[in-house]
């Protein structure tokens, strides 16, 4: 990106730097920031700030199949809205490849459907190593046809999720779906996550994450599912927190209510279970839930939204 001159007491020019990052006020900023990365850019140890809401309607977003991003994105609590995945090969997103710092940043996307044989769908395709804190992503997908997606991003590993709220239907497709992401591996972590969006099609579905690795090594942890209900054509059994059985689980939680498959769990229920604790709605609405049972914090993170009672990102400004 092209550094422009601001004027904070003193004149100075943006340079990159944690203090003095680059800044993307609108969607043409965004874009040329995109291409760059798209072009090859990886923009290692850079900081970017967004300054302010954008609407992306009827933008197309650049995406490379080999791109990287390593820098330092920070969205200041401000939200994308209108945003249509790109497709470049077997890769359907924003980013295709985060491994840095991705913070302050909501998604609202565009409702849509999308197919891409043997695709990874996502805000982000794949990462290693990033930390997503306080992402928020939202949005309804007439159908998801391909390999892998996630809410926030496809696959991942040793990346950690801190803080995310993902609200994405689902209402049919062959691509397993988690509600944050798909695949989380070698040390990843999930923590104080909230997932709701009713799924539904022919793949694996979990309300937080499908797949994971080891006992000792991927770990979700004090999140919650929220959905009304996760449905597949599939024979096998799917799990209101995560499918895959080897991942450490701890405090996880999810609504009583919800059905899998037409049906209320009874199995693998408790705060380490893959179906998570019960939860009811009235537990869900309750401040000293988030606070006693989960350990979030509802002082500078998070709220409970007026309208539905659910918790949200507290620094968003909300439609």
């Amino acid at each position: 990106m092209n550094s422009r001159r601001r004027v904070n007491n003193n004149t100075f020019k943006e340079d990159g730097s944690e203090k003095y990052p680059f800044l993307i006020h609108d969607a043409a900023d965004f874009i040329e920031f995109k291409q760059a990365i798209a072009n090859g850019n990886q923009f290692n140890n850079i900081y970017h700030k967004i300054t302010k809401d954008i609407d992306l309607d009827g933008v197309i977003i650049p995406l490379s199949a080999t791109e990287q991003y390593f820098g330092n994105l920070d969205g200041d609590f401000h939200i994308l809205r209108n945003v249509k995945f790109s497709i470049a090969a077997n890769w359907c997103n924003v980013f295709r490849d985060v491994r840095s710092s991705f913070k302050n940043l909501g998604f609202e996307l565009m409702k849509t459907g999308y197919s891409v044989s043997s695709g990874s769908f996502g805000v982000v395709g794949q990462s290693a190593t990033a930390i997503f804190e306080n992402i928020y992503v939202k949005g309804v997908l007439d159908f998801l046809t391909g390999t892998r997606g996630g809410g926030i991003c496809a696959f991942v590993s040793g990346a950690i999720f801190k803080n995310c709220y993902s609200d994405i239907e689902i209402k049919s497709g062959t691509a397993n779906f988690g509600g944050i992401c798909e695949t989380i591996s070698t040390t990843g972590i999930i923590d104080s996550c909230f997932s709701k969006g009713d799924i539904n099609g022919s793949g694996l579905y979990s309300g937080i994450c499908v797949h994971g690795s080891g006992t000792s090594s991927s770990t979700v942890k004090n999140s919650i599912a929220a959905m009304n209900s996760i449905n597949t054509s599939q024979m096998a059994t799917l799990f209101r927190i995560c499918h895959n059985a080897p991942m450490m689980k701890q405090n996880n939680h999810a609504l009583d209510t919800m059905t899998v498959k037409g049906t209320i769990p009874t199995t693998e229920l408790g705060a380490t279970g893959r179906n998570g604790a019960n939860a009811t709605l009235s537990m869900l609405q309750l401040e000293k839930f988030y606070i006693l049972t989960m350990g979030w914090d509802m002082t500078n993170i998070w709220k409970l939204d007026d309208k539905t009672g659910f918790p949200r990102l507290k620094g968003f400004k909300y439609d």
